[in-house]
Formats: structure tokens, sequence, C-alpha cells
């Protein structure tokens, strides 16, 4: 309401978005909600959201807290549900006002045990896990810059076949029971990514094959934890044997990217960050890494700069990629 209030002519989601640091999924919930009132405070334009005169009435914040209440109460009832020792039907009869629930007789809680086996045998575990490790997951190229969003680099409108990342690889999900819980230990806790996910990494780039074969690698560089991608870049190189230069500087701290909720905001938050030292370029394809993709806007960024300072071509490689990461 307030940045919709500040400007005379409206503004559109995509406005809004760049005011304000909200998800599309939160602001839209948000503006339709404003819209159901009646009267609403707010009407839609053709493509522009504009205040009007109608004020937001006490009864309105009541009905967010209820609304609100509502969802906490349905989220405590899941948690009882998984955590309760009574009869399990008779649990959700009860939370759906059912006059005739009763017990069950054949739930686990009314058994009195686990009704599927809780441990797997070893044979079956080890090939899951052998699984999960051999497939990667692809990292696929933007198309368009968020308009407004690159004051500084000046990137605007479609990426360029010139600017443009090449198709990339990541090892793992964030947190999976493959390779993605030793990634986020070595990120959080021992700050040392280990020698065997270097060795999986290397396998997945030997076995993904590039159209173009790289011939050097880079990586991205952190302020809060300078050495970490680094180290792990240089064992890959090494793993490959190919040559490893350091060529992108990281100029200005930023927010972490997983705090921003759309890609304007992930965007905007990587203009100026970065640097590419043209004398430390190599001839050939190179290789990116970084430890995670979540917006992969800051792939697209460092690749973009790396394009515009003389690499043929940018195949971005992370450890990890999150459940966030998205794609236009």
């Amino acid at each position: 309401m307030h940045a919709l209030d500040r400007s005379d002519e409206g503004l559109s989601t995509a406005q809004l978005q760049e005011k304000l640091n909200l998800s599309f999924p939160a602001l839209n919930k948000a503006l339709t909600l404003l819209g159901l009132e009646s009267p609403a405070p707010i009407v839609k334009d053709q493509s522009l959201w504009k205040t009007t005169a109608v004020r937001l009435s006490a009864s309105f914040w009541e009905r967010v807290d209820r609304l609100t209440h509502l969802r906490r109460y349905e989220q405590a009832q899941m948690y009882e549900y998984a955590h309760t020792t009574e009869c399990l039907m008779l649990f959700q009869a009860r939370a759906l006002d059912d006059p005739y629930a009763m017990l069950c007789g054949r739930c686990s809680n009314c058994v009195g045990r686990d009704l599927l086996p809780v441990i797997c045998p070893p044979t079956i575990t080890g090939s899951a896990a052998r699984f999960i490790r051999r497939t990667s997951h692809p990292i696929l190229r933007r198309r368009r810059w968020p308009k407004n969003a690159f004051v500084k680099y000046e990137f605007s409108g479609s990426i360029p076949e010139e600017l443009a990342l090449e198709p990339g690889r990541a090892l793992s999900i964030w947190g999976d029971a493959g390779w993605g819980e030793m990634v986020r230990d070595g990120k959080y806790s021992t700050n040392h990514f280990a020698k065997e996910l270097v060795d999986a990494a290397v396998q997945m780039i030997g076995d993904w094959k590039p159209k173009l074969p790289p011939q050097w690698i880079t990586c991205i560089p952190s302020l809060n934890r300078p050495e970490l991608v680094s180290r792990f870049a240089e064992c890959v190189a090494k793993g490959l044997r190919l040559p490893f230069r350091p060529c992108v500087r990281k100029v200005i701290t930023t927010a972490p990217q997983k705090e921003m909720q759309n890609s304007f905001q992930q965007a905007r938050n990587l203009d100026g960050a970065f640097l590419v030292d043209k004398s430390l370029l190599l001839p050939g394809p190179v290789l990116l890494i970084d430890d995670m993709v979540d917006s992969n806007w800051t792939f697209t960024v460092v690749g973009a700069l790396l394009r515009q300072a003389g690499a043929v071509a940018v195949f971005p490689v992370a450890l990890a990629v999150t459940s966030k990461t998205d794609h236009d």
C-alpha cells in the first residue's frame, strides 16, 4: 500500500517487485486479498495497480489475523498428527468434525508397530545412494535481464548469445542423501569441501563432455569465505589437468542471494559486485565453479562479464542446486 501510495500513475506487478523484496506468489496473494475488499483499497487499471480513496478498515486486519491464526493452528495440527500416539484415523476424523469418529484398529498406533520396515537392507540403501550420486542436475541459462536491474553493468533486454552461459551441471541437490549433505557440512561446518566431492566433480565433468572442451577453470569468489570455493576449484583443476586462474574478483559486499525473494532483487543485488581481470584470462572455453546455484543470477552475471572480457564460452559448474532455482 505504501509503495502504491507514493506512485501517482500506479505500478505494475513487476514494478512492485522492484520496490519490494517479495516473491511473485506472496505479492500476488497480497494484491488479490486487497482487491477482494469491498470497497477495495486498490484497483487494477489495465496492467497497473492503483490505490483508491478507501482506507483499510479494522475488520480487514481482524480477518488477516484470523486467517493467520487458522494457518498456524492447521500447522500445529499437522505437527501433533506426526507425533500423536492415538489412533491416526480417529485423529483425522475428529479434526474434520466427523460425528462418527472411531478407532480404526489398523494404523501403526493401533497395532503398536510400524506397518512398513523402518530399516532398509544395506544393499538397497547402498544402491540408492550410488544412484543419487551418479545423477547430476542441469543448470540452464537465463534468457532476459530484469528490466532496470543493472544500472552499473548496463545489461538490459534479452541476453545476447555472445554474453550467454552454456548449459551447466550441478553435482547434487542441496542437502540430499547423495552428495548434498557433504556439501552442506563443507560449507557451514568444516569450511572445507572433502576430497570425495572433488573426485565426484571431476568424474561428473568427465562424463558430461561439454560440446566445447573446457581449456581452463576459474571460480566465483566470496568475501565471507574467500578460500572455500577457490581451494575446491583448484583441486578440480588439478584433477582435470587444467590450469586454474582466479580472474574474477568480488569488489563489493552483497546480501546473500537466498535473502532476495524475486528476480529483480536477486539481479540488482549483484549489479557492480564483480570485476574480471583480463590479464589472467586464458584462451578457450572455461569452467566457472561455485558451491551453490540458487537463483542462477550470479552465474549469469559473472558469465556475461567473462564473455565481455574475451572468454570463448562459459560452462557453469556447482556443487549443489537449491530448490529455489528457477529459469525463465
